[in-house]
C-alpha cells in the first residue's frame, strides 16, 4: 500500500526460495519506499481461508484490513491481518499457513 493509499501488485519471479537449489531467477526488482508505505507479504493461506459457506476471506477483504490499519505498527497490522480472517472464518478450520510479513516506511 502507497502513501496515495492505492495498492501495487508483484508477481512471483520464480520458484520458492530454497526449494530447488539450482533454479535461475529473472533480475530482481528494486521497491522504492516513499514515507507512509507499506510493504504487506502474506501466504495464500489468509487470501483462501473459507468461512463456513464456502466463501474465501479474499484479497479483498486482505486490503479492506490493511487500509483500516495503515496507519498503525508494522506489528499491530499483521494482528489486525490475522484478527479478521479468524474472524471471517469462525469455526471452520484452517487447512493452510498463515504467514505475513509487513515492512513500513516511516
Amino acid at each position: 500500500m502507497s502513501a496515495e493509499n492505492r495498492f501495487r501488485s508483484y508477481d512471483a519471479q520464480g520458484v520458492p526460495l530454497g526449494l530447488i537449489s539450482d533454479a535461475a531467477y529473472s533480475c530482481p526488482q528494486t521497491l522504492r519506499f516513499a514515507p507512509g508505505d507499506i510493504l504487506v507479504l502474506v501466504t495464500d493461506g489468509f487470501i483462501e481461508w473459507a468461512n463456513s459457506a464456502d466463501e474465501q476471506f479474499g484479497l479483498a477483504r486482505l486490503k479492506d484490513a490493511i487500509k483500516a490499519s495503515r496507519k498503525r505498527s508494522a506489528a499491530a497490522i499483521i494482528s489486525v491481518l490475522y484478527s479478521s480472517v479468524l474472524e471471517f472464518a469462525g469455526t471452520t478450520p484452517q487447512d493452510d499457513d498463515l504467514t505475513a510479513l509487513v515492512v513500513k516506511r516511516l
